[in-house]
């Protein structure tokens, strides 16, 4: 499989998911909104490029602690990861792959994961639209050295501070932070 259509299983009450490494392309959107998705197993493995518009969207119940995106995932698509988590808590940690230079609005809407790690790839990330009503994201990690890009790609409210750092800060308990 290589493909999955647009409303694949929309609402369809799919709990586990077990993605192909052959999957290269969601078409449509909505693929899986709505389903009381507690795991997802291979999405880190796939092979996709973009994750489209609320295609994990309304994963209220999702139990696992932490999130991997592929590293040839380039786009995240409007409201893909909303209410992620959001019921359950237990997401802490994503990761949003190797290769993503675009992230589209509200992306991290009620989002549960309090820690984003996120590539130098990322062209712009505008902190007022994605990272909408997302109060629990504690943590973005920008990991690479391209310093120049990652300070002009965070743009957006002051509701999200960042500092600088060549390495990881060693205290993490006061606030945001951007590490390049």
């Amino acid at each position: 499989v290589t493909t999955l259509g647009n409303c694949v299983a929309k609402n369809a009450g799919i709990k586990k998911l077990t993605l192909p490494t052959t999957l290269t392309t969601f078409n449509g959107s909505e693929n899986f909104w709505g389903c009381p998705m507690e795991e997802i197993f291979g999405l880190g493995d796939t092979q996709l490029t973009s994750i489209p518009k609320y295609c994990f969207r309304g994963f209220n119940n999702y139990q696992g602690e932490t999130l991997v995106l592929p590293n040839t995932l380039q786009t995240i698509g409007h409201q893909c990861l909303a209410d992620m988590g959001k019921d359950s808590r237990k997401l802490k940690t994503v990761y949003l792959g190797a290769s993503v230079t675009t992230v589209d609005p509200q992306a991290f809407t009620n989002f549960a994961a309090n820690t984003i790690y996120m590539p130098a790839t990322i062209e712009s990330f505008n902190t007022a639209s994605n990272l909408y009503d997302a109060s629990n994201i504690k943590y973005v990690f920008l990991v690479g050295d391209n310093t120049t890009a990652l300070s002009a790609a965070w743009t957006g409210s002051t509701a999200v501070p960042y500092e600088a750092y060549s390495n990881k800060p060693s205290d993490y308990t006061s606030g945001k932070y951007i590490v390049y």
